[in-house]
């Protein structure tokens, strides 16, 4: 699993253009920072999934207020 996620990672990083030139150093560093978003997204995906229920309950009480003030 973890090989199959750092192979994902390494061809979603492969695709990201470099920002600064190809031979700049500035390149590798836009680099990981693109990877460290992706793997900041991913663990807060799987943090919040126990609290789904109370996202939703959120979602739809703000909804609930938005369709209220029309």
């Amino acid at each position: 699993m973890l090989d199959w996620l750092s192979g994902l990672l390494l061809s979603i990083l492969h695709v990201v253009p470099p920002i600064f030139g190809a031979d700049a150093p500035h390149s590798a560093a836009a680099r990981a920072f693109a990877a460290l978003i992706l793997i900041t997204l991913v663990v807060y995906v799987i943090a919040m999934q126990p609290f789904s229920p109370l996202v939703a309950y959120f979602r739809d009480l703000f909804r609930k207020g938005q369709s209220g003030k029309k």
